[in-house]
């Protein structure tokens, strides 16, 4: 009994580790299986691998969260698959199949035959002369999300595309298609559950109103790149759950009354950007009651002002982007109804000046973007900015030719200043003193301006609060030690394309170097602290030069730094002997914590990336990378939510490269918290 016992429990152990076997095993040696995401299994990556067919798989029980044949852009090794025969995933449980950027010639009836159960979301892309497959597609009856790009079709019409039997589908992409227009039977009685339809570069040219009507339990709705010139009456009446229209990329310059009709109380966003909207066609948009509107985009349009009253009806609206229009004036009663308001854009016009005023009716705002305004002089006061100074957070001036006395004073009285954004604003000099109130600014962008001396009193007032500090590309010789020794909360610092002299006044700034790469070698590449004189370390980093080495000559005096005992430049005091050198706080790093790299491999012309997350993902990553110890061009590479791994090919062999991966934030319109990991890498010789 004690044997058959033993020999039972050996047979389950044998059993047990065998399936666990069978699972890490791949189904297909021409494809690599990695980890996806936590709980949903993993993902058969078969993307760019020079295959000409849809490879052999194995049979497995393994319920497997993707396969993905796409390919990526501009890859080197791209496959070539043309054909999808019937049964090819047989023996297969997945939940996501991506065919991209693939061009797809045939699919059979029965491609995709024992996935019925399994499948909840597809991405096909076909050749241009082929109608989608909607016969092969019919029998996905658990399919939760379509997306069709590629494919030879006209029209949409009950006969021609067939979705009767897909009464689970929740999300339907059509892009790149032919499609001119949408009978209104086309959906009748179809897609009861269908909450998104993204409708991407199509050739409407007018919103199918009635064709999309039988979809009373949209959601969301994207018509972008569809050449719409106009939105009739009630265009959307029958959307009583909308909460996301997407109307941008268009030529809209018709916007008929009541045309929002019916959407008042659900819609959330609004986005009409890119079109050619003015002055005198966006009246109708201020009809509306809108009682949940946190979102809207008008940017990219033409509009010179803004009418009064256009907002008055969006009391919950928290978002507004108005940039790139052609605005040159503004009135005191321009944002009235916005007091819900926190982010606003001006930005890309051609304003030259704030009306007194016109932020009393936004108490709440905290974020305002100026960047960019096509004027000659842009004078910033401090009544322009009346109603902002014990909630504005964020002000971005970036490449606006500010009046420089009048901004100084008006930035003076932001009391809760986070972030200053002041590069290529031509700035010559800050006042001592200046941010004595802006004890809470912990980013000041100073880059791209004239800006040649600075010292203790510059930064008074933000000994505790200044994080990131942004000087690059000015005309600074030194930075010395009197400057640095108060910001006891500094992490970075940006100094590249400064003329810097090293000699003997640098070797606090050289030691403050040296401890910061120290806490994160990452900073080596950021601080550039590159020399300009003496010509022996021209372009040679300062941290690398020994202190010895940095010497003056023989008239050079030690210079005394103040002690600043009071805010007011009237009555500050000098001490007679040298401060002692202050200990920094360490810096923190700017690691991630939803996700780390977890295998890096160098060649001599690439690098391959592997990463883990925490967290699930909802919107995808962005991988960017950059040649280090030079400006170079930053390359970027989007990635679909599910990816952990990425080859980088093309590099310069043994270079030193900033590799940092992000997560792209929900609502690319909406500035969101950023999750970002980097790391400097070295190609191979």
């Amino acid at each position: 009994m004690t044997g058959t016992k033993c020999f039972l429990v050996g047979l389950v152990l044998v059993t047990g580790i065998a399936a666990i076997l069978a699972q890490q095993q791949c189904p297909s040696d021409l494809c690599r299986c990695e980890r996806g995401h936590p709980g949903k299994g993993r993902i058969i990556n078969c993307r760019s691998r020079s295959l000409s067919r849809v490879p052999d798989f194995r049979a497995s029980d393994e319920l497997f969260y993707e396969l993905t044949l796409a390919n990526q852009d501009n890859c080197d090794r791209c496959n070539n698959i043309t054909i999808i025969p019937a049964s090819a995933f047989r023996g297969l449980k997945i939940s996501v199949l991506r065919i991209d950027n693939v061009l797809l010639d045939f699919v059979s009836h029965q491609a995709f035959k024992g996935l019925l159960m399994s499948l909840e979301e597809i991405s096909l892309q076909g050749n241009g002369r082929h109608p989608p497959p909607y016969r092969a597609l019919s029998t996905l009856r658990n399919l939760k999300k379509l997306t069709l790009k590629g494919f030879q079709q006209n029209s949409i019409t009950r006969v021609n595309a067939d979705f009767s039997r897909l009464s689970n589908l929740q999300e339907l992409v059509l892009k790149n298609m032919d499609i001119s227009y949408i009978t209104k039977d086309a959906f009748q009685d179809r897609l009861p559950n269908l909450k998104k339809l993204r409708m991407e570069y199509l050739q409407l040219g007018n919103l199918p109103v009635s064709g999309l009507m039988p979809l009373k339990n949209l959601e969301e709705l994207y018509a972008v790149y569809v050449n719409l010139r106009r939105i009739p009456f009630g265009a959307f009446s029958s959307f009583k759950k909308l909460k996301v229209l997407d109307l941008s990329h268009n030529a809209i310059r018709d916007l008929v009354p009541d045309c929002f009709e019916g959407i008042e109380h659900s819609l959330e966003y609004l986005g009409l950007h890119l079109n050619q909207l003015d002055a005198g066609n966006i009246g109708p948009l201020a009809s509306p009651t809108w009682r949940k509107l946190t979102q809207l985009n008008i940017g990219h349009n033409y509009l010179t002002r803004l009418p009064l009253g256009l907002f008055f009806n969006m009391r919950s609206l928290e978002y507004l982007n108005l940039d790139s229009n052609e605005i040159i004036s503004l009135q005191p009663g321009s944002l009235q109804g916005l007091q819900n308001l926190t982010y606003l854009d001006f930005s890309g016009n051609m304003i030259s000046s704030l009306v007194p005023g016109m932020f009393l009716h936004t108490p709440r705002l905290t974020e305002l973007d100026l960047s960019g305004e096509n004027t000659r002089e842009f004078n910033l006061t401090s009544e322009g900015l009346h109603g902002l100074e014990e909630t504005l957070k964020k002000l971005y001036l970036k490449s606006t030719p500010v009046a420089e006395s009048e901004m100084w004073r008006a930035i003076r009285n932001l009391r809760q200043i986070h972030t200053l954004q002041l590069d290529s604003t031509g700035l010559t000099e800050i006042p001592d003193f200046q941010f004595t109130h802006n004890t809470h600014l912990e980013e000041l962008k100073l880059q791209q301006n004239l800006f040649s001396r600075l010292n203790e009193k510059t930064f008074y007032g933000l000994s505790q609060s200044l994080k990131v500090l942004y000087l690059q590309g000015n005309q600074f010789r030194t930075l010395g030690r009197c400057v640095l020794q108060h910001l006891t909360s500094l992490d970075t610092l940006y100094l590249g394309r400064n003329p810097l002299d090293c000699d003997c006044r640098h070797r606090f700034l050289r030691q403050w170097i040296i401890d910061r790469i120290a806490d994160d070698f990452l900073n080596e590449f950021i601080i550039e602290s590159y020399c300009n004189t003496p010509g022996k370390y021209m372009n040679r980093a300062l941290w690398e030069i020994p202190e010895e080495e940095l010497v003056c000559d023989s008239a050079h005096e030690e210079g005394v730094c103040e002690n600043i005992t009071t805010v007011s430049p009237q009555q500050t005091t000098r001490q007679t002997t040298p401060d002692p050198f202050v200990t920094l706080r360490p810096h923190t790093g700017n690691g991630s914590s939803m996700f780390r790299f977890t295998k890096i491999i160098e060649t001599d012309n690439g690098i391959n990336l592997e990463w883990t997350s925490e967290d699930e993902i909802e919107t995808g990553f962005s991988l960017e990378y950059q040649l280090l110890g030079q400006t170079s061009k930053i390359r970027t590479e989007n990635l679909h939510k599910s990816t952990r791994n990425f080859l980088i090919s093309g590099l310069d062999t043994n270079c030193h490269y900033l590799l940092c991966l992000r997560v792209k934030p929900r609502q690319k319109d909406i500035p969101d918290k950023e999750q970002r990991t980097c790391i400097a890498v070295r190609t191979l010789p």
